[in-house]
């Protein structure tokens, strides 16, 4: 075979294959006209090439999981909250509408007539205002409050007591955990971040060894009534 015959017959075969692959791809739109994506999940729920009645059924088993107590893991163990408490809310149209959205991709319609998992992520939208007045209102519950620096003395001698950072709950990453975790049916990590207290450990080291030092250096001196003095020796 000459070499112009094989590089014809390289082309027949590319031209054969991208036609199979056209085939395929219009017969299936004709098939899921009106359906979900192949291979579609929602909320770790089956969701594929469903009918809009099969698709229905699927999302009241999702909005019923959304009046159920939302568990949230703490610094101190567990705790249960209304989705409505923490601003949480379900959109199936929204999602509805997700489902329907057949891929254009050719390659990912094929690798759905195979089996392939596509998830689709529930519409859920977080009301901060709620979210943030439910965890001021729990923070107790929620945080680990720093503990301030300070100096005692002990026997005549400055003592410093080292503050400790504390522990409180990353607003600004909570919503993402909250969509991710919220209607699987499981609990969710909240994202946690440290924070300084307002006296730093320096500080504290700073006024033992200076002023708190200095005071105790030599007799403490009491005024007392018609000039009286009195002087103690700090032991």
């Amino acid at each position: 075979m000459s070499r112009w015959s094989s590089v014809r017959v390289g082309t027949y075969a590319v031209l054969g294959i991208l036609f199979a692959g056209i085939l395929v791809v219009g017969i299936d739109l004709l098939v899921t006209h009106g359906k979900t994506t192949r291979g579609a999940t929602v909320a770790g729920l089956d969701a594929g090439n469903l009918s809009p009645t099969k698709t229905r059924e699927v999302l009241n088993r999702v909005a019923a999981r959304a009046e159920k107590p939302v568990t949230l893991v703490t610094p101190h163990g567990e705790a249960k909250l209304g989705a409505k408490d923490l601003g949480l809310a379900f959109d199936a149209e929204a999602t509805l509408e997700r489902l329907r959205d057949q891929p254009n991709n050719p390659l990912r319609r094929i690798a759905g007539l195979f089996g392939a998992e596509y998830r689709v992520d529930p519409v859920i939208t977080v009301d901060r205002k709620k979210l943030d007045a439910t965890l001021d209102a729990k923070r107790k519950e929620f945080e680990l409050s720093a503990i301030e620096g300070a100096v005692h003395f002990y026997k005549g001698k400055p003592v410093a007591d080292l503050p400790t950072a504390g522990q409180r709950i990353a607003r600004d990453e909570l919503p993402a955990a909250l969509r991710a975790g919220w209607l699987r049916e499981r609990p969710i990590t909240m994202p946690t971040e440290k924070f300084a207290p307002t006296v730093s450990a320096e500080t504290v080291r700073t006024t033992r060894d200076g002023p708190a030092a200095t005071a105790m250096a030599g007799p403490i001196v009491l005024n007392g009534r018609e000039g009286a003095k009195r002087s103690i020796t700090p032991t």
